[in-house]
């Protein structure tokens, strides 16, 4: 019906169109209000948006490794040009379902994993409005919102077979080897040098972490495109030099918590093949545990603390490691600051929270100065360098168990229905989505990332597709029972 409309009033529409660029670029010229400019783009995605939704989504996908950090006040920041998409998009989603409800598989929000990121949203409005800041809590809120409604609510609809997921694969790949051959090509005239790691993928990424980050929870998607391939093609060899490509570019991330993400995951990929997943789980939570009340005991922690003079940021990545290790690494030493300020701060308000997004803001209040390294005063103005604990003091123990909860069911599931699915195509894609989800868990122990609009993204993605997957075999599964029957 729509499209008809517009095949009829073509011409009129054509000239509106003209009529209102033309305007924008003359009140942006003449008031200087330059973001005028960015109507006519917004008119074009609109009416793409009713014409075929599914378009502007995999549009979407592909701006996401070229988006760039912009300030819009001190206080104030965005992702351009994806995070107006991505609210515009949870905007023509509600649209969509709302003129067509059946599009929507009831079965996926039923799903434990979807239970429990929806209550922990409804979570974090009660923990929102006993916010110590109101305001902050309620911007952390809206942005939450379009995320998960984005890559959790539209991916249900969008990538459901091998095919959408293919189009996912590319829409990202392309762009992101792109960005990964221009980091390298500028980091050889530089020797690769650690101290200069962070100059060589800006504007697209905000540091090294957010950039190995990335490529680390991707990978594994690259392994599951290349066993969609025949031998010898040209595609298959293209994907396995990507493989080292990407690898190349996590290694001169000289990012820590990468390189041991890379091994947790090949750890979860026997877990999984062999049914050990639940052991590892629980072998995990004993070890936290433990390290955790062992640093409590008596104030253990305080016979760690740094001396000043000799807790410096190192030069050489040989160095940076070995600092680590002793415990004169500026960073390492800075985080482990952060964490016993942030725990300090959990215990004002333990059961719901200090409320989301209030960390950054408070947490001095709470620090012990004998772990103040030089890089204390947080120019940069960063959060507790651990998304388990900030989750804990913004959201409180419930919000903090409600996001175990998410992860340890989904793992899970993941393993139960890899070994329920008959399809080889199907266990291909559970495994490269668990994967990539261990990724940004194990990256999340050492920094605050769920919020980055390129890692946030594909882990909600990755969880979607998995569930999808979940779905589909439980689906079968029913009918098969239904015939035996």
């Amino acid at each position: 019906m729509l499209k008809q409309l517009i095949d009829r009033n073509s011409l009129v529409y054509y000239w509106g169109f003209i009529a209102i660029s033309t305007l924008a670029i003359i009140l942006a010229w003449t008031t200087e209000f330059y973001a005028l400019l960015a109507l006519p783009v917004a008119i074009i995605i609109g009416v793409i948006t009713f014409l075929d939704f599914k378009k502007i989504f995999y549009f979407l996908l592909f701006l996401i490794p070229c988006s760039i950090e912009f300030k819009v006040t001190e206080s104030l920041g965005t992702d351009l040009p994806t995070e107006p998409l991505i609210a515009g998009i949870m905007i023509a989603f509600f649209i969509y379902v709302a003129l067509d409800p059946k599009k929507l598989d009831f079965n996926f929000f039923k799903q434990p994993v979807i239970i429990f990121i929806t209550l922990q949203f409804l979570w974090a409005i009660i923990s929102s409005i006993n916010s110590i800041n109101t305001l902050v809590s309620f911007k952390y809120l809206l942005a939450k919102a379009w995320y998960l409604t984005t890559f959790l609510g539209a991916t249900s609809i969008f990538i459901k077979d091998l095919d959408d997921v293919k189009k996912f694969f590319w829409c990202i790949f392309i762009p992101l080897s792109i960005l990964v051959i221009i980091t390298l090509v500028r980091y050889y005239p530089l020797n690769f040098a650690f101290e200069e790691v962070n100059k060589t993928m800006v504007p697209y990424f905000r540091n090294k972490v957010n950039y190995g980050t990335t490529l680390t929870i991707f990978l594994p998607f690259i392994f599951l495109a290349i066993t969609w391939q025949q031998p010898n093609t040209w595609k298959k060899k293209i994907l396995i030099a990507s493989v080292l490509l990407f690898l190349a570019g996590i290694y001169f991330s000289y990012t820590r918590a990468c390189v041991l993400a890379l091994m947790v995951c090949v750890v979860g990929f026997i877990a999984i093949k062999w049914k050990l997943m639940k052991v590892g789980i629980i072998f995990t939570s004993l070890i936290v545990m433990f390290f955790i009340g062992f640093m409590i005991y008596e104030n253990e922690y305080m016979n760690h603390a740094p001396v000043f003079e000799k807790t410096i940021q190192h030069d050489k990545y040989e160095d940076h490691l070995a600092a680590t290790v002793s415990f004169e690494d500026a960073s390492s030493m800075e985080r482990i600051y952060m964490w016993i300020g942030g725990t300090f701060m959990y215990l004002q308000h333990p059961i719901i929270g200090n409320g989301p997004n209030t960390f950054y803001p408070n947490y001095k209040h709470y620090t012990v100065h004998s772990f103040e390294t030089y890089l204390s005063d947080n120019d940069e103005k960063l959060t507790v360098h651990n998304y388990f604990l900030l989750t804990l003091i913004e959201q409180g123990l419930v919000g903090f168990l409600l996001f175990i909860c998410t992860i340890v069911s989904f793992l899970l599931l993941a393993q139960k229905y890899y070994h329920l699915a008959t399809v080889q195509e199907q266990k291909n894609l559970i495994m490269a989505c668990t994967m990539s989800v261990i990724g940004v868990v194990v990256n999340l122990s050492l920094s605050d990332l769920l919020e980055v609009d390129k890692i946030g993204s594909i882990y909600f993605m990755a969880i979607a597709m998995a569930i999808n997957v979940f779905v589909i075999i439980d689906k079968k599964k029913k009918e098969t029972t239904a015939i035996l029957s």
